[in-house]
């Protein structure tokens, strides 16, 4: 990726406004970012965060699953899953137009929807595997869209990326991303697999991703975690 695209961490556990993300510049901004990315994954030498999301999703053993992406951004996972966990039927929730936009016109042959992770306009079980990639962090409503993500998804779902806390309660803090304020949660683990557990979900599997240490701004160290749940009504019948 070329250059920093966050800085300034700093705690925030004063109530921030979340809502930073859907500043109309940032959309822009950020799959500019993601353009070296994305061309070593056409090169064949993905990151490993984008491998283990792949990963994750064949994890289920599903032939060509319906996969829907909560948070999706500009679509790129579309991409992703299309190179590295062919065949998907993919699928983008996200609540910005500019990101929307932005998806419809790299990734066309896919269907993209308007929606609050909080309260998706999603029928329940509608889809194989809900993927909350990259977004969970910075969703404020964050209990809210874990049970939502559960209710969508027949098998499970797939938390990506997860910034994760092991003695520390979950924590707000506020950063610059793409030249705009906005806020991040770091999620203490019991925490957060206490409410995958509540949502009726089992998790499966764990694996790391990329570097991802701040504990500078914490005091303890951090991790990207991705978490793969499986619904447990789906656990108990198999």
């Amino acid at each position: 990726m070329r250059g920093p695209v966050s800085a300034g961490y700093e705690l925030a556990d004063d109530g921030a406004d979340p809502h930073g993300w859907s500043d109309t510049a940032i959309a822009e901004r950020q799959h500019l970012a993601y353009a070296d990315l994305l061309r070593d994954l056409r090169r064949g030498t993905p990151r490993n965060d984008l491998r283990v999301a792949a990963n994750a999703v064949r994890a289920f053993g599903i032939a060509a699953p319906s996969v829907v992406e909560i948070g999706c951004g500009s679509g790129y996972y579309a991409e992703v899953f299309e190179r590295l966990a062919a065949p998907v039927r993919y699928a983008g929730v996200d609540f910005s137009m500019s990101m929307l936009a932005l998806a419809r016109r790299h990734y066309s042959d896919h269907a993209f929807v308007a929606g609050d992770a909080a309260a998706l306009p999603l029928a329940t079980g509608c889809v194989d595997i809900g993927f909350s990639g990259n977004s969970l962090m910075h969703i404020d409503r964050w209990r809210e869209a874990v049970r939502e993500t559960a209710r969508i998804a027949r098998r499970g779902c797939v938390f990506h990326s997860v910034p994760i806390l092991e003695r520390r309660a979950t924590t707000r803090l506020r950063k610059r991303a793409y030249g705009v304020e906005v806020v991040e949660i770091l999620f203490n683990r019991g925490e957060l697999e206490a409410e995958f557990a509540r949502s009726g979900l089992v998790v499966r599997d764990v694996a790391e991703t990329i570097p991802y240490d701040l504990r500078a701004v914490v005091g303890e160290p951090t991790r990207l975690l991705t978490f793969v749940c499986e619904k447990q009504s789906a656990a108990s019948a198999s």
